[in-house]
């Protein structure tokens, strides 16, 4: 049949008997490589702080046909920054960091009261007043508070970010009787896209005022 064929039969006498088009099967049983399948799970393998990237047999640099070629790296930060084993070093996205302050202003028994997470300073009774607009997609996370007194024994206070009015898995609770300090919600984080309106709602369950809330950040990356 007429055509072009990467794989092409002779005889004896170098006449074509036969013609077909070149599969994958024929490049890995005759040079001994396996292919490597995009986004296949198995590629990426962490452990602790050494993250390592398997390329599957692809025959790279001195690495014999059948034999997995690793190339490892570290961590080389929270940020999560990568470090190759020559040196090299491939940066994260870089974070922005998210500032208020609330000049040790306390919360009213059974109230909440918002807080901005931007150099607005002080609580407000309306949300809408502390909220601040998100200028890039990312992520939200370390999420810290710091107080300046302790929290009546009768009640928590409670503070959580929102993200266009609703609350998101990143909150952080100074518990009853807590003395004045720092505190933190470093494990939960949520996504936002540019646009999102972030606020921080913080409410007092004690049947007193509250510690006095000095200033909160989170981080967004």
């Amino acid at each position: 049949t007429a055509g072009t064929y990467a794989k092409v039969t002779v005889d004896a006498k170098g006449r074509v008997t036969s013609s077909s088009a070149l599969l994958s099967a024929d490049v890995t049983t005759a040079l001994g490589y396996t292919p490597v399948s995009a986004g296949a799970s198995n590629q990426w393998t962490t452990s602790g702080s050494t993250i390592s990237y398997n390329t599957g047999n692809v025959g790279i640099g001195t690495t014999s046909p059948g034999s997995p070629m690793t190339v490892a790296g570290t961590v080389e930060s929270t940020s999560g920054g990568f470090k190759f084993p020559d040196g090299r070093t491939v940066a994260s996205a870089p974070s922005t960091p998210l500032m208020g302050n609330a000049i040790g202003q306390a919360v009213g028994p059974g109230t909440a009261m918002f807080a901005a997470l931007s150099g607005v300073v002080g609580l407000n009774s309306s949300e809408v007043l502390r909220s601040i607009l998100i200028p890039k997609s990312g992520t939200i996370k370390n999420f810290y508070l710091v107080t300046n007194g302790s929290q009546p024994a009768t009640g928590s206070l409670v503070a959580t970010i929102r993200k266009n009015g609703v609350d998101t898995a990143v909150t952080l609770t100074v518990s009853a009787s807590a003395v004045a300090g720092t505190y933190s919600d470093t494990t939960n984080s949520f996504e936002v896209s540019a646009g999102d309106l972030i606020s921080v709602r913080i409410f007092n369950n004690a049947s007193g005022g509250s510690a006095g809330v000095v200033a909160l950040s989170a981080e967004l990356q």
